[in-house]
Formats: C-alpha cells, sequence, structure tokens
C-alpha cells in the first residue's frame, strides 16, 4: 500500500517521539480558533502530522519533514489570516 494514499490510516495523537523530534506540531493546532476558523486550519495540521508520522530516521529526511511541516504552518497563518478578513 502506498503510505501517502488517503487510505493509509494514522493515529493522533503521536507518540512522544514524533512530538519531541517535530515540536513545531504544537503550532498546529486549531483547537482555540472560533469554529469557521477550524475548519480553514485543521487540514493543514492533519497533513502536517501525517508527514510527521511517515518521516525517515535519517537525518535528512528529517530536516525536510521538518521544513515541509514549517511551510505547512505558513500556509496555515496565511489561509486563517485570509479568512479573518471576511
Amino acid at each position: 500500500m502506498n503510505p501517502w494514499s488517503p487510505a493509509h490510516e494514522y493515529e493522533l495523537p503521536l507518540t512522544p517521539r514524533v512530538e519531541e523530534r517535530f515540536p513545531i506540531l504544537k503550532a498546529m493546532r486549531w483547537e482555540h480558533l472560533p469554529p469557521h476558523l477550524q475548519d480553514i486550519s485543521r487540514p493543514f495540521c492533519e497533513l502536517a502530522h501525517q508527514v510527521a508520522a511517515r518521516a525517515g530516521d535519517s537525518r535528512f529526511s528529517g530536516m525536510e519533514t521538518a521544513t515541509a511541516i514549517r511551510k505547512l504552518r505558513e500556509a496555515k497563518d496565511c489561509a486563517v489570516t485570509a479568512a479573518m478578513g471576511d
């Protein structure tokens, strides 16, 4: 099975090891937002968790995964800010 396919299941919350390895995941939370902004923010968080859960153990893989999560956070922040203007 392709681990990147939507049918591939993963469990949240992540193990402490993954959360410790990628602390930026804490910045992806959406629960504190109003409901209409949660709907925008949540898919970014879910994707970031999927990426982190599939990260390899090599240093290079970890660095690239951290970069991917950081860019997802930037995209999430932009999307939420754009929605706040509505």
